[in-house]
């Protein structure tokens, strides 16, 4: 008969220990209102955030691509059937040499050069910089054409400059050549001779 009490003790026993355990597990697991936030924000931070970051990434890389291309076709396109490749006549690239501070001269590859000009499909003509001077031989009234950005870029059309016997002019619309505006410094422009 003792026995069987003993049993019936270790029985109790296990079954209170199992409660016991049960009960610190399903305190492990459930979590007040703080800790829930606390476990919301660092699943959150680990999922959402980085992928509104790689939305807003796409976003201003789309937009920047787009707006640089539509700036750069308002700012240095030539109308249309005016404007033919010079790379016939010059070369894939010009190299300038300083005759004075607002004159250069083409030279050769061999000679000394102060400035090298690459010819850019992309505007048909050639440009030293990203997006500062661009410069294009029209043959057929024998004359180049140059675009500043501290000058032409201050338009919002297709402003090419010419330096003429009477001084310097902006193609104000096509055909349309206009003084140039006396606030322009033009010690920061220069010109090239033959």
């Amino acid at each position: 008969m003792s026995k069987k009490p003993r049993n019936k003790k270790r029985k109790k026993n296990r079954k209170n220990s199992e409660n016991s355990i049960k009960q610190e597990d399903s305190r492990l697991i459930t979590a007040t209102g703080w800790e829930r936030v606390g476990i919301y924000l660092l699943v959150g931070s680990i999922t959402v955030v980085p992928f509104v970051l790689i939305v807003i990434c796409w976003s201003v890389a789309i937009y920047t691509a787009v707006t640089d291309t539509k700036e750069a076709e308002i700012y240095r396109n030539h109308p249309d059937g005016q404007r033919e490749s010079n790379i016939e006549t010059f070369g894939e690239c010009i190299y300038l040499q300083k005759v004075d501070d607002t004159t250069y001269k083409i030279v050769t590859e061999q000679n000394a050069f102060d400035k090298k000009m690459q010819w850019d499909e992309r505007y048909d003509c050639y440009k030293e910089g990203e997006f500062s001077k661009y410069i294009w031989y029209d043959a057929t009234e024998k004359e180049w054409h140059y675009w500043f950005f501290n000058v032409s870029g201050e338009y919002k059309h297709d402003a090419w400059l010419r330096c003429e016997e009477n001084g310097w002019e902006f193609e104000e619309s096509e055909g349309k050549w206009t003084p140039l505006p006396e606030k322009y410094d033009r010690n920061k422009i220069w010109t090239i001779t033959e």
